[in-house]
């Protein structure tokens, strides 16, 4: 994740007129550039943001020139945009020959804050951001809705919160864990969904057996059939999510094209994996799918 406060580092343009499409190298060295310190950028409200992106765009003699740009679904992004954006709707009624009269007069008699309005292109947002927001927000809500079901992902993500934290601080544990499994755990990191998702794989990945003989001799709570088989459905039905947010992160090979295809065939391999899961994880895979369809939908249309 790029830092809060470098707010044109998630901002993405993308599409400079057929520049994106003929592989010229000139969008990414200016999205570079716009980058800013923090030391630059101290107010984060919404106009704010509006009026340097503004600024930015003048400073490269793009106005005009960016049919849509990409942020993250922070509110204040999604704010500016929303009352500054250019409506596109507007912009198609009116001929590019068109001949538009204004009363100088009315002009210079707006008061300051009408002189603020800024004009920003359209705005879409990032999907990466938003199935990281899908994972830790609409399927913690999921598991948290049942009473049964919350007390057993609680217990499941305590048991491998207290593993975690002693195998990454005691050498002894360290030593320990590799008696019973060749892999070393992972440590989920904050700012990233998928270091969860793949520390929970690599704890589901030792057989149960074996993990609470781990967890006796590190003096931690057994792992139950339940709670182990929760975790492995988790780890089931977001695999192919984690494995869809490595294409959209990617770098080098992700291009505007990508999304939809993406979007489409993660659908598809979840609802997939509907049969065969418990009670409790049954209707996630729906969930998912329900949540996902908007982006897809909304891209379709434009």
């Amino acid at each position: 994740m790029f830092p809060p406060l470098q707010i044109y580092g998630l901002l993405i343009i993308k599409v400079f007129w057929a520049l994106l499409y003929t592989g010229s190298t000139l969008p990414v060295c200016i999205a570079k550039k716009l980058q800013l310190p923090a030391d630059d950028f101290r107010r984060h409200t919404y106009d704010a943001i509006a009026a340097e992106i503004e600024q930015i765009h003048s400073s490269f003699a793009l106005c005009g020139k960016i049919t849509s740009t990409v942020t993250d679904n922070d509110a204040n992004f999604v704010k500016a945009f929303r009352m500054f954006q250019v409506d596109e709707d507007d912009a198609a009624e009116h001929n590019e020959d068109e001949i538009v009269f204004t009363d100088l007069h009315d002009v210079l008699r707006e008061d300051s804050k009408t002189n603020e309005r800024y004009i920003l292109p359209p705005h879409h947002r990032c999907a990466s951001h938003t199935l990281n927001l899908i994972c830790t927000n609409d399927v913690i809500q999921f598991l948290t809705a049942k009473a049964a079901c919350n007390a057993v992902c609680r217990s499941a993500t305590g048991k491998c919160s207290a593993l975690w934290s002693k195998v990454s601080r005691s050498t002894v544990a360290s030593e320990i864990l590799a008696e019973f499994s060749k892999r070393k755990l992972l440590v989920p990191a904050t700012t990233r969904w998928n270091s969860f998702h793949d520390a929970l794989s690599r704890v589901t990945d030792i057989p149960l057996v074996d993990l609470n003989q781990l967890c006796t001799h590190l003096d931690i709570r057994c792992m139950t059939e339940r709670e182990y088989q929760l975790l492995k459905e988790y780890c089931k039905v977001l695999k192919p999510v984690c494995m869809a947010l490595d294409i959209l992160q990617g770098e080098d090979d992700c291009y505007y094209g990508t999304l939809q295809p993406t979007l489409e065939i993660l659908m598809a391999k979840i609802l997939a994996l509907k049969e065969g899961l418990s009670n409790l994880m049954a209707d996630l895979p729906d969930l998912i799918v329900q949540v996902s369809l908007y982006p897809v939908n909304n891209l379709i249309s434009q």
